[in-house]
């Protein structure tokens, strides 16, 4: 039974391992960024959202620089916009390690931004509204 507890765990550490999905990089800044779908909560035109940036190849060993960004993000499937409600900063991927978030920073949500098209916000207003709009 020992030797078959690791092989009966594999499926769970695939799962929690499979929640976040690739939505889109930007290859010039090195970004990639996921979402998890899970936690999208759709009302009417808007959606809310977890999401995390991995910034990767701008870090050192050891530094204290941002190397992901983990967000609460609502967008605006109708207007396609978006702002992001909560972000927090850390300086291991996957918003592990020290969080070094600017203690102003979430204070108030952001303003609205337009999202271009063909673009990672873009990518994520199709996944999340398929019509790019309400209903």
């Amino acid at each position: 039974m020992r030797k078959l507890l690791p092989l009966m765990l594999l499926p769970v550490c695939i799962t929690a391992a499979a929640e976040w999905v690739k939505v889109g990089d930007t290859r010039h800044l090195k970004f990639e960024k996921y979402i998890d779908p899970d936690t999208v909560k759709q009302s009417g035109p808007m959606a809310i959202m977890r999401q995390i940036w991995e910034i990767g190849n701008f870090l050192e060993p050891g530094s204290d620089r941002v190397a992901s960004v983990k967000t609460l993000a609502e967008y605006d499937c109708q207007n396609r916009k978006l702002r992001v409600l909560q972000e927090f900063r850390f300086t291991e991927p996957w918003a592990k390690g020290k969080e070094i978030t600017p203690a102003n920073l979430n204070q108030a949500p952001s303003d609205w931004s337009a999202i271009a098209p063909n673009s990672v916000g873009g990518a994520i207003i199709d996944i999340v509204c398929p019509s790019g709009e309400d209903g």
